[in-house]
């Protein structure tokens, strides 16, 4: 319908291919040296992200012979999902390759829809699981507990199911128009600009605001905890230093993605708001290439932090030189610093490092917040003991 109205998406047997700027016939030097950047970058991020699930996935295998559920606790499960969706975005810029090597970047054609579905399904999905961190953080600062099984496992499906609907849609509703070359890459036409806000710039911008807000109310409850417990407890400024330190490295995850996905979705506004103007090709680069860098970047933060995260009760254990007492540091402390409870009952130990306390330790992902959360605990019950 469309290639009756423009004259650049007309196709015939002899030129089946849409003129510039929806295809290109050959690459400028510039141009060619631009895809370069993005697609090396995705190369990137493909490999640190099949490195880390390779260690998620042998840990879960040596786990599971020892009876070891662990490693595969809710914020893992997250955080492996996180780069599942790294590694389809990742491959979708390593399709540039494929333009640089023929010396053009040609619509319609299956390698142009694939690069422009696998880019926005795995943009949207990373940015929604990056969302699925900082709310399941805030439902366990506020409820103490994990959700349901079938929640969580509905909200990984729906998820998924959402972000391939998105990306399809377009593609439903407007054929192989939908997907052509746009910058360094190929991505949702301007031809459909309410389309791309619907379909894809807004969830981004829906995860970067609903990440900070998330986050927002989980640190103000963690400092006010904080606040009430140094009311009633003689906590030592080291033990005060690495709560404030661990309470501030909680940010990571939305701060990576906001700093990384920021530059190319502000620029693809400025665009919209100046009735589809274009962006320097510099600046599509650059903030192409920042944001092909999401996987890697993802990666590496799981890869310093997994230990913390999978093992955090032995790391507790270790600090208080008491192997029976794993579960304690991280459980015994937030229902009485909710609760005002005086209650000496013992805990149970935990796998989830995050039982008992008021935020991820999956986003921290440091173990001095458990330190310093023992400290506040032990202090607490030596006050509790001297009211009795």
């Amino acid at each position: 319908m469309l290639g009756r109205i423009i004259p650049a998406l007309q196709t015939n047997v002899t030129s089946p291919f849409f003129a510039e700027p929806y295809s290109l016939s050959t690459l400028s030097n510039e141009m060619r040296w631009g895809m370069l950047g993005p697609a090396l970058a995705g190369a990137m991020s493909i490999t640190s992200c099949l490195v880390a699930l390779g260690s998620v996935a042998w840990q879960a295998l040596v786990d599971a012979e020892n009876r070891d559920s662990a490693s595969l606790n809710q914020y893992i499960i997250l955080l492996v999902n996180i780069l599942v969706a790294d590694t389809v975005q990742s491959l979708a810029y390593t399709i540039s390759f494929h333009w640089i090597h023929i010396d053009a970047m040609l619509a319609p054609t299956v390698a142009c829809t694939a690069q422009g579905w696998l880019v926005n399904t795995g943009r949207i999905a990373s940015g929604l699981f990056v969302l699925l961190i900082a709310l399941h953080t805030l439902y366990k600062t506020m409820s103490n507990a994990d959700p349901s099984r079938s929640l969580f496992l509905g909200l990984i499906a729906g998820t998924w199911g959402g972000a391939i609907l998105l990306s399809s849609l377009g593609i439903a509703l407007f054929g192989d128009t939908y997907y052509v070359a746009t910058g360094v890459f190929c991505g949702v036409s301007t031809l459909y600009p309410m389309e791309r806000l619907a379909l894809q710039m807004l969830w981004i911008f829906i995860v970067q605001f609903g990440s900070i807000l998330a986050y927002l109310v989980v640190f103000i409850r963690i400092k006010t905890t904080i606040k009430r417990t140094m009311s009633v407890s003689n906590l030592t400024p080291d033990t005060r230093a690495r709560v404030d330190r661990a309470a501030r490295t909680m940010v990571l995850y939305p701060l990576v993605y906001i700093v990384l996905s920021l530059p190319i979705s502000t620029g693809r506004m400025w665009s919209m708001a100046h009735h589809g103007a274009s962006l320097p090709l510099p600046f599509i680069i650059g903030a192409t290439t920042l944001y092909a860098l999401s996987g890697s970047a993802n990666a590496i933060l799981y890869t310093l932090t997994r230990y913390r995260i999978v093992k955090g009760n032995v790391i507790s254990s270790t600090s208080t030189g008491d192997p029976n007492r794993s579960g304690l540091s991280r459980r015994m402390s937030y229902f009485r610093l909710r609760k005002g409870s005086s209650s000496t009952m013992p805990m149970l130990p935990s796998t989830d490092m995050m039982d008992g306390l008021p935020f991820d330790g999956a986003v921290g992902r440091h173990d001095s917040y458990a330190l310093g959360m023992n400290d506040m605990a032990k202090q607490h019950v030596k006050v509790d003991s001297h009211c009795n």
